[in-house]
Parts: structure tokens; C-alpha cells; sequence
């Protein structure tokens, strides 16, 4: 049973000034309730409900936004402003472009920037945010060519061919010092692709390589835990001799099952400074592993 009748009979002055008619307390029980669900389940109905609703929370802000001093959205922040419920067997790349028509019926049709995550990165949603004169903020996935490309971009950070920048958070007061944040370049790289129409859209995109510092920090811990983990579960290949410890008598398998370890910890490919541990026998030989 819901608990919006009782919650709602201690407020009814309240709820009847908000909504400017009489609130009573049979106005939200649960068979009202259901009947206002059931009619908000339509397509036709929620969709300009919902966007109306939006419309509604986001012109105040909007209103304050064009103030001359420290114009922000502060009070839209968090809101939800659209939703798609699709099953739970579908892939997140074909999701970004429908939402994003429906928040460009929602809010603006363009001069918008949408923020996603490393999903959002697929070319074709790039193309289709491109063609609607809308700006995107979003981590490259690695695929493809751009795993070649970072590694050449860090490389030339490295190696001093490129001038950084310092990043700063914007201090929360007047006069508080500025926290870096890390540092950084921008490449320009030219883009193509096509719209939802199939039209080419072409243009130049802005790639930002930044090294952060607490990044840097939580990825290295992250490191180091993986190679520990996987020191001890390559020892454990090889146990010394003795009753009910399992010895291989193959060394092609064992060093699959190795391989096998390194790759699912993501530490393959790297070399070990110091030796850990003294040399495990395998019937007679002295069997290393480096990578």
C-alpha cells in the first residue's frame, strides 16, 4: 500500500497552494494513484510530460544563467532530463543518439554539449552530435587507431616535443589557491562520418591529453596490486614437492598457464626488476619467467 495519503492528508494546505485547487486526501490513494501510472505508462502522454516538466525546472536557472556575475546552472544540476527504458540485452552504443533527439526536443536543438562516458565515443555519435551543431565531452575509447595515437601523444609529452599547460580547479571562493589539477595538450585531428540521414559530415576535433597526478597515483597502486597478485599466483604453479601438491610435467602448459594469469591480471608484457622468489625446480630444470 502507498503512503502517499497519509504523507499527503498532513499537508493538504500546503499541496493546495502549490497546485492552486483543492487537495484532498482521496485525490492520492492508491486507487487514484494507479489510474494516474496507468495513464502516464503512454507514450504520448509521458513524453510531453516529461518534457514539459523539464522545460519548467530548467527556465529558472536559465533566467539566472543570464546574470552578468558567475552565470551557472547550479540550480538544474542533477535533474534528470530524459529516460529510456530499453531491454536489458541492449548494446549501449545504439542508446546515445535517440536520447539525444529527445533532449534536443527537451532543451535546445543546438549549441548544447553532452558528456558521456567512453560508450558515447562511437563515431557515428560523434557524426550525428557534429551534423546537429552540438558540442560533445567524452574519453576515447581504445580502439582502433587510438591506442597507436596515445602512445605517440604521450611520447611526444615525454620527450619534450610539445608544450604542456598546468590545469587548475576553479577555486570554490575568491582568493582560496587554485588546486592543479594536472597538465596537459591539445591535438587537433580531422574527423569523418555520417549523419543519420547517411550525408558525410566532416570536421575537426579537439583531443585533450592530460596527465593527472591522482590518476596517475590510483592507476599505479592499481599496477602494483595486479603484479603482486600475480607473482603469487605464478609461485603457486609451481609449489615445492609434496603430498597433494600438483606438479606439471609439461612445460609448454605450463607456460600457457602462466600466459594465462598475465594477460587476465593485464600485467603480460612487462618485465620483473628483481627476482621474486628463488628458482621453483620443474623435473630437473629451472624454468624463469620474465614477461
Amino acid at each position: 500500500m502507498s503512503h502517499v495519503e497519509d504523507w499527503a492528508s498532513k499537508r493538504l494546505n500546503t499541496l493546495s497552494g502549490l497546485l492552486k485547487r483543492e487537495v484532498r486526501p482521496t485525490d492520492v490513494s492508491d486507487d487514484r494513484l494507479a489510474d494516474v501510472v496507468e495513464h502516464l505508462s503512454q507514450d504520448t502522454v509521458w513524453v510531453p510530460y516529461e518534457r514539459g516538466v523539464t522545460q519548467q525546472l530548467m527556465a529558472q536557472p536559465l533566467e539566472r544563467a543570464a546574470r552578468p556575475r558567475r552565470a551557472t546552472f547550479r540550480g538544474a544540476m542533477g535533474l534528470i532530463a530524459g529516460t529510456a527504458v530499453v531491454p536489458g540485452n541492449s548494446a549501449d552504443d545504439g542508446l546515445y543518439i535517440p536520447l539525444i533527439d529527445q533532449m534536443r526536443e527537451t532543451l535546445a536543438p543546438c549549441g548544447m554539449v553532452y558528456v558521456g562516458d567512453a560508450k558515447m565515443s562511437a563515431l557515428a555519435t560523434r557524426a550525428h552530435i557534429q551534423a546537429t551543431d552540438n558540442i560533445y565531452l567524452t574519453p576515447l575509447a581504445l580502439i582502433g587507431q587510438v591506442p597507436a595515437d596515445l602512445y605517440a601523444w604521450v611520447e611526444a609529452a615525454l620527450r619534450g616535443k610539445v608544450k604542456l599547460s598546468t590545469l587548475y580547479a576553479v577555486p570554490a571562493q575568491d582568493g582560496d589557491k587554485p588546486t592543479v589539477l594536472g597538465r596537459g595538450y591539445e591535438v587537433a585531428r580531422e574527423q569523418s562520418g555520417q549523419d543519420t540521414t547517411g550525408a558525410k559530415v566532416t570536421w575537426s576535433e579537439r583531443v585533450l591529453v592530460v596527465y593527472s597526478p591522482q590518476h596517475a597515483a590510483a592507476q599505479e597502486q592499481g599496477l602494483q596490486q595486479r603484479v603482486t597478485r600475480a607473482l603469487a599466483e605464478l609461485q603457486a604453479l609451481t609449489p615445492p614437492p609434496g603430498r597433494g601438491r600438483r606438479q606439471f610435467t609439461d612445460e609448454s602448459l605450463l607456460r600457457s598457464q602462466a600466459q594465462v594469469i598475465l594477460k587476465r591480471l593485464r600485467v603480460d608484457g612487462l618485465k620483473v626488476a628483481q627476482p621474486f622468489g628463488p628458482p621453483r625446480a620443474f623435473r630437473g630444470h629451472h624454468l624463469s619467467l620474465q614477461d
